[in-house]
């Protein structure tokens, strides 16, 4: 029997045997033997010449006997590329995978592509796999998010049967959230936990990353209190499997949750714990993404230090910039930085930092794009100009609206009411306010009453 290993030998009863044979033709030709030569004593000539052919796909035996003679390695013959060649691939995908990190995402896409042309067909499945994962992570650090998705949505369609997707259905729901597809973002990560539950991972660092990516997308879709529930579960696994990366991401996410129900002394006492934790690693793009957080939810405590808090937001800003941060981290942080203007009293900046903040995200980040102008509705309310802030909020709801954030439509809608009231303009604070209502999807019960009373029929008539 060969003496190939298993994982050769599944790829030898798997090759195409048209690419197969061209190869074995290729090799005896540069020989310069005949098919008589190369068929020996194991085969007929009439065999090799069907190999040759693409009509025959040989056994690992006949197969091993084959690249003997022909003084090639058997996975030369099967995959085109030898040990040496596939070591060379895999440095190459590792060398990609660094350039995503280090923030160099254009670099990365350059080296992926040349791997996929270099692999070709040659059968390498999970080589190829692999280069179309750092693919993806490459675009979404570009923050071309429709490609990421498209190509993570082909994967998750050839995955196998097991937990080797697991990072796959993680990026394809943090991009569907991220680009407002708030829906496909939930559906997706409940299809992946549950399966990952079916096969008894349910207490693994994959599966509190899906339960902490999972709130999240709850959470912007306005089910808070099952976000918050999915989010103190993630804390107790993590802390139960004892990573301090898993223990970091899961304080994060339950204070932004803190944050966004209007508990900023709680969000900050929780982001702290998380860039305690996430500092113990390696990973400056995680602490600055944390960083700029701790900043954000400091600006919303009862009397934060602004120049402070504006120091750490330039840090987190400087520190993004040197990595392979998404364009919403950074339009975030530029919007942080132009909310500690607005409150330090610099509106010139304040401007100045909404339209490099939108500009960021535009349609990569339609979340924090719509906070942009929320911002910049506070700004003209502040200066008196109050129907440009109803403009302003009123770009900031179509966004929400147009990606199923109601919950947060609501919300600004609801703040609005409460600005224009303090500025004296009932009529207008009204409509707001009833557009809130209308947001969480609040109708009136009495819409069938006639507006004459007149019109009414007597509850004695038939």
């Amino acid at each position: 029997m060969t003496g190939m290993d298993v994982e050769l030998v599944a790829l030898a009863r798997a090759v195409d045997p048209a690419v197969l044979g061209a190869r074995v033709r290729d090799a005896r030709v540069r020989l310069g033997l005949t098919q008589g030569q190369l068929a020996g004593d194991e085969m007929s000539t009439a065999y090799v010449s069907r190999i040759e052919s693409g009509q025959r796909r040989p056994d690992p035996v006949l197969l091993d006997a084959l690249a003997t003679r022909l003084g090639v390695g058997v996975e030369t013959l099967i995959t085109g590329a030898t040990r040496d060649e596939q070591s060379e691939i895999q440095l190459a995908l590792d060398w990609a995978q660094l350039s995503v990190k280090t923030g160099d995402a254009t670099g990365a896409l350059t080296r992926v592509d040349d791997v996929l042309i270099q692999l070709g067909d040659r059968g390498l499945h999970d080589l190829h796999r692999r280069a179309l994962q750092v693919k993806a992570a490459a675009l979404e650090a570009d923050g071309r998010l429709d490609d990421a998705i498209v190509l993570l949505e082909d994967l998750m369609e050839t995955a196998p049967e097991d937990t080797t997707w697991v990072t796959d259905v993680i990026a394809l729901s943090r991009c569907y959230r991220v680009s407002g597809d708030l829906t496909r973002a939930v559906d997706t990560g409940e299809r992946a936990l549950s399966l990952l539950k079916d096969f008894g991972l349910d207490a693994t660092l994959e599966t509190t990353s899906l339960v902490l990516s999972l709130a999240a997308a709850y959470f912007e879709r306005g089910e808070t209190g099952h976000a918050v529930r999915l989010c103190r579960r993630a804390i107790e696994q993590a802390e139960t499997l004892g990573s301090a990366g898993a223990k970091g991401a899961a304080y994060w996410n339950a204070s932004i949750m803190e944050s966004r129900r209007g508990h900023a002394a709680a969000a900050v006492a929780l982001a702290r714990k998380a860039l305690a934790h996430v500092e113990l690693g390696d990973d400056q793009r995680q602490s600055a993404t944390l960083r700029n957080l701790l900043g954000t939810f400091e600006l919303r405590t009862d009397q934060p230090d602004l120049p402070e808090v504006l120091a750490t937001l330039r840090r987190a800003g400087a520190e993004l910039s040197t990595t392979d941060a998404a364009p919403s981290v950074v339009a975030f942080n530029l919007l942080a930085q132009a909310r500690a203007h607005f409150m330090m009293g610099d509106e010139h900046e304040a401007r100045r930092g909404v339209v490099q903040a939108r500009g960021v995200a535009a349609q990569r980040a339609p979340l924090v794009a719509a906070d942009t102008w929320v911002l910049l509705g506070q700004i003209e309310m502040a200066t008196g100009n109050t129907s440009a802030a109803r403009e302003a909020y009123r770009q900031a709801v179509l966004m929400l609206s147009a990606i199923g954030a109601d919950k947060s439509a609501a919300q600004l809608w609801f703040e609005l009411g409460a600005a224009l009231e303090g500025v004296g303009d009932p009529a207008a604070a009204l409509h707001a306010y009833r557009s809130a209502g209308a947001s969480t999807g609040l109708r009136s019960l009495n819409s069938t009453v006639p507006a004459d009373p007149r019109a009414r029929v007597s509850s004695t008539q038939v």
